[in-house]
């Protein structure tokens, strides 16, 4: 069960890394979703609305109605209050659609939301969940100093780190950290520290 949820939400932020540089293209929401559309949405299930790398919301996100896409998700957390305490996704997709718009403040109280809280953390979900929002956090705030530490809890190397550790050619190889999932994209947002978050997000400042 664990791995798979892993599988899904890694699945996830990879289309959303594909669709990021179709929504910055076509501009920060000047086009706007249609209402009986708004209402075949919000009528969805969990899964059909957000658990899904092609449906739901994303469609209207990669079109780039940006400022229509975070209204419907806020509008939809609403609408199902059943899903109160189980929405940190939610949250967080409601917050990266700000941060895509440049709404800095609106996407940072969301991530308020989205991280589990420790005493309630669903052991179904990766550690590295909570670490990943404060790594997004950190970005938010314009903290590269608590993005680069964050960036090396999760496993990543400043540059020439590695090359630093001494080891003997006979011994053997220098122990590395375990690596958590998302780094490569908390890589790409400390590569591109000083880029919009919709670059920064993009797949090309993962490669840097």
């Amino acid at each position: 069960m664990r791995q798979a949820v892993l599988a899904s939400l890694l699945l996830i932020v990879a289309m959303m890394a594909v669709g990021t540089a179709r929504a910055q293209a076509l501009g920060a929401g000047e086009c706007r979703i249609p209402e009986a559309e708004r209402e075949r949405l919000l009528a969805l299930d969990i899964e059909a609305f957000d658990r899904t790398a092609s449906g739901g919301w994303r469609p209207w996100f990669e079109a780039g109605c940006l400022a229509d896409t975070a209204a419907l998700i806020e509008a939809y957390m609403a609408a199902h209050p059943d899903h109160a305490g189980n929405d940190r996704e939610l949250h967080f997709h409601a917050a990266q659609v700000h941060a895509f718009r440049g709404d800095y403040a609106a996407a940072r109280a969301h991530l308020r939301h989205a991280s589990y809280p420790e005493d309630r953390r669903d052991p179904s979900r990766p550690d590295a969940w909570n670490v990943y929002m404060r790594a997004t956090d950190a970005f938010l705030a314009r903290d590269r100093d608590a993005l680069a530490g964050i960036y090396r809890q999760m496993g990543g190397e400043d540059e020439g780190e590695a090359a630093a550790e001494p080891h003997s050619l006979f011994g053997p190889p220098p122990r590395r950290r375990k690596r958590m999932p998302y780094l490569d994209v908390v890589r790409g947002l400390l590569a591109c520290f000083d880029r919009p978050y919709g670059e920064a997000y993009d797949a090309a400042c993962r490669a840097q």
